[in-house]
């Protein structure tokens, strides 16, 4: 029997803790809900998730903050940079559309989406926006001394194509030991990686021809 009763809030309290082995939170979570799902309670009877799951979703919460906040932060400074909602917009839209590569990458690799790929998300941000720069403060810049924005984008897109496959493969090479864990503790900064290098493949698409789309269309 129980050796001590806990209460929360006046209301007893029945703790089950197990361990996870060979498997991820996520995965578990899921099969202990559908099996939750199929419970008949009786009245007064709830059951609550907590441990690592618990301060699993506290922490995504926290971290979904940081990453609007330093979109944000970015596109202030682009719009200081450019002095136009529109170009600002345009650049920053492209650099959240790289985040869907995080999701692409971590789906096709398995990887559970935990606190480490959390923080490679938010990396990402930062990274990725420097490759919209590059092309649309070339075509800003050609637009000076002409007027067809479709030819000022084409031009850009042919002078900024060896510095944005430069920075963007030079990052994917360097975090590409870490996605196969290679090395001591590697297992641990894996999902990082993952997330870098799969926002990263995706920003060269969205850099080249998705951003240099919107500036023409909107």
């Amino acid at each position: 029997g129980l050796t001590d009763v806990e209460h929360d809030n006046l209301s007893l309290v029945v703790n089950v803790s197990g361990q996870i082995s060979g498997r991820d939170l996520g995965g578990v979570v899921k099969d202990v809900q559908r099996m939750l799902a199929h419970i008949h309670l009786p009245p007064g009877v709830s059951i609550r998730l907590g441990g690592a799951y618990e301060s699993q979703q506290e922490a995504f919460r926290q971290l979904l903050l940081i990453l609007i906040f330093g979109a944000l932060m970015v596109f202030t400074i682009l719009l200081f940079e450019f002095k136009s909602f529109r170009t600002a917009g345009i650049i920053i839209a492209g650099t959240l559309l790289a985040v869907s590569g995080v999701f692409l990458l971590l789906w096709i690799t398995g990887i559970p989406l935990d606190i480490s790929a959390f923080m490679g998300m938010i990396m990402i941000i930062g990274v990725v926006v420097n490759n919209g720069i590059l092309v649309i403060d070339y075509t800003e810049y050609y637009l000076k001394t002409s007027s067809d924005v479709r030819e000022a984008l084409l031009a850009a897109g042919r002078v900024r194509l060896r510095p944005v496959l430069m920075t963007s493969l030079s990052t994917i090479f360097g975090f590409l030991p870490l996605s196969l864990s290679l090395g001591e503790g590697a297992e641990m900064l894996q999902p990082l990686a993952v997330s870098m290098i799969g926002g990263m493949c995706l920003s060269i698409v969205l850099s080249l021809l998705v951003i240099p789309a919107l500036y023409y269309r909107v």
